[in-house]
């Protein structure tokens, strides 16, 4: 396979010029220009972050998109897919009230905002998977399929299960209807060390499917296996790492999941893919908090390769030195810290990334090799 081409810019701004000028160069010399857009329907996929949470990108940066999107003809839209698990962004409606309190709207965005999979998470396509090993169809948002033309801008972290949230998981789980979401996170149930669980039941209130019971004799959580759906917000909750996955497996399939149901989602149509290394939290912007920065801000990238994306955004967090008073240097300060030698799996050693973008490459998403070009 051929190399792919990753455009790059950092976050230096000499004086009169904006990071969003930044990102509208970016994007201009990556090639958005190149994709006819005139009359057709543009999704935009972005995360629009938890209530509470601080690190999602700002409104402004869609905007750049939009705009750019409106220039050459299209009508976008931004775009995400209910959740599972309880916060403000299980329905639509609280969706909506949601993006707006953090800022997303008309106005804001310049374009707007329409929740993929409906009023409650059920407005689905089945979608074929080429070269799918774990899944033949993808339960993909309606209004997501329904655009001419795909475009994703992720905000680049960590994440408790994955490793990092990146393009591949803003596409394959962000672009999932809660049924979606569902399927990918099958194969994963936690297990809790109950000599490590201090029974404060921070882990109780992130479960919106009755999969974890707290019991009063011995003030321990426990999981209810056939309730799990596997979705890890337990894991991220918890404070004391009683809480981990049964087996090594399952955060894998996980992955290879996510990847097929991302291909589902661009496979067929004119795509485009940007990604921010900013505010690098060690937790997805699905938290209702977000922890100090692990790592400093790098920068922007943009790809028609959302693989190759990826792996050039992991690979330029690998080359940082971890930020002081963060969840990274907690763990490396640990007694009997056992070096991964990555930055991602060193946060949160039961997490893997690795896999994802294996199988992407695999099932022929895009390439892992690429060329990367800066530009000021």
């Amino acid at each position: 396979m051929e190399k792919s081409t990753v455009y790059f810019t950092d976050f230096r701004c000499p004086v009169g010029t904006s990071q969003l000028d930044k990102l509208k160069k970016l994007c201009v010399t990556a090639g958005i220009k190149d994709i006819d857009m005139d009359g057709k329907f543009v999704a935009i996929k972005m995360h629009f972050g938890e209530l509470g949470n601080m690190a999602f990108l700002r409104p402004n940066y869609a905007k750049v998109i939009a705009d750019l999107c409106k220039e050459q003809g299209g009508m976008p839209f931004l775009t995400d897919c209910n959740t599972l698990y309880p916060g403000s962004r299980k329905n639509a409606l609280e969706h909506l009230d949601c993006a707006n309190l953090n800022g997303f709207n008309t106005i804001t965005t310049g374009c707007q905002i329409i929740i993929g999979d409906g009023v409650r998470g059920t407005d689905e396509v089945e979608v074929p998977v080429v070269n799918g090993e774990y899944c033949k169809t993808a339960l993909i948002g309606h209004a997501i399929m329904d655009a001419d033309i795909f475009i994703s801008l992720s905000h680049f972290k960590g994440h408790e299960a994955t490793g990092f949230g990146g393009a591949l998981k803003n596409i394959g789980m962000g672009c999932g209807s809660r049924a979606g979401k569902k399927e990918q996170h099958s194969n994963g149930k936690p297990v809790i060390n109950a000599d490590a669980c201090r029974g404060c039941k921070r882990c109780l209130h992130e479960c919106a499917n009755n999969g974890l019971h707290f019991d009063e004799a011995t003030r321990k959580m426990q999981v209810v296996t056939e309730n799990c759906v596997g979705c890890g917000r337990c894991v991220g909750a918890c404070n004391f790492d009683a809480i981990a996955f049964a087996n090594d497996a399952a955060t894998k399939e996980l992955n290879c999941r996510m990847a097929e149901y991302a291909k589902a989602v661009v496979d067929g149509r004119p795509n485009f893919h940007i990604s921010l290394v900013v505010d690098v939290s060690p937790n997805c912007d699905c938290h209702c908090e977000n922890d100090a920065p692990i790592l400093p801000n790098i920068g922007m990238f943009a790809s028609f390769d959302p693989l190759a994306l990826d792996q050039a955004c992991v690979d330029a967090c690998l080359k940082q030195t971890p930020l002081p008073n963060s969840q990274l240097t907690d763990a490396m300060a640990k007694e009997g810290f056992c070096d991964h030698h990555d930055h991602f799996e060193n946060t949160t050693p039961n997490a893997e990334y690795k896999t994802c973008l294996e199988h992407a490459e695999k099932i022929g998403i895009g390439s892992r090799d690429y060329e990367l070009i800066t530009i000021s």
